[in-house]
C-alpha cells in the first residue's frame, strides 16, 4: 500500500517504469560502494529487465517518489533479520545523490520504522552502515538507533578496502519513547 511521507514522498511498490529513475542512482559508483562494495551497472535494456524481475512484488521494497518531479529519488527495503529472538527485520536504503542533505530518506525512513511497528507488530529494526559511512551513521544515530558493534572486516569499500560495518538496533520501546521526545 502506498503512504504518504510528510507532504514532498510517496512510499509505494515498484513499477517497472520506475526502473530508469532506479538507474540514475543505482548506478552511481560512490552509491554502489556505499551500498555493498559493487561496481555500479551499465543502464542497458537487459540490465532495466534484470532490476524490473528483481523488484517487482517485492512486498518489502518501498520506492521513494518525489512528488514535486513526479519520479522515483530512492528505495528502502526490509529484509527478515532470523539472528533475534523476536520480530525484527533490517533496514536497508539508497537516495540519489542529488536528493541527499535534504531530510528526505529521514522522512521514508520513520515511516518505514513506523509502519514496522505499529502495522506489522515488530519489536526491533535493525541496520547496518560501512564505518567509513559518516551521512549514514549520523542518520541512524538520529533515527535513535543505537549502535551495538561492529562486523569486523565485513564490507568492501574499494577506495579504502575492506571495512567494518557499524551494526546498530532500534527497539520498539525505545522507538516509542525517542518519538514522544521528538513531538
Amino acid at each position: 500500500a502506498a503512504s504518504d511521507v510528510y507532504k514532498r514522498q510517496l512510499l509505494r511498490a515498484f513499477r517497472a517504469a520506475d526502473a530508469g529513475d532506479c538507474f540514475a542512482f543505482l548506478s552511481d559508483r560512490e552509491t554502489c560502494w556505499l551500498d555493498g562494495g559493487y561496481e555500479p551497472t551499465p543502464d542497458t535494456e537487459e540490465e532495466r529487465q534484470k532490476l524490473i524481475a528483481a523488484f517487482t512484488g517485492q512486498e518489502d521494497r518501498f520506492m521513494v517518489e518525489y512528488k514535486a518531479q513526479g519520479r522515483v529519488i530512492g528505495t528502502v527495503h526490509l529484509m527478515k533479520d532470523g539472528r533475534r529472538r523476536v520480530p525484527a527485520w533490517e533496514l536497508g536504503y539508497v537516495i540519489s545523490p542529488a536528493f541527499r542533505r535534504r531530510g528526505l530518506a529521514e522522512e521514508a525512513l520513520r515511516e518505514v520504522i513506523r509502519c514496522c511497528f505499529e502495522e506489522r507488530g515488530l519489536a526491533m529494526v535493525t541496520a547496518g552502515a560501512a564505518a567509513c559511512n559518516a551521512p549514514s551513521l549520523a542518520l541512524l544515530r538520529k533515527l535513535g538507533f543505537v549502535r551495538e558493534g561492529f562486523l569486523h572486516k565485513a564490507f568492501r569499500y574499494p577506495p579504502a578496502g575492506i571495512v567494518d560495518l557499524e551494526c546498530f538496533y532500534l527497539d520498539k520501546e525505545d522507538w516509542q519513547k525517542f518519538n514522544q521526545t521528538m513531538e
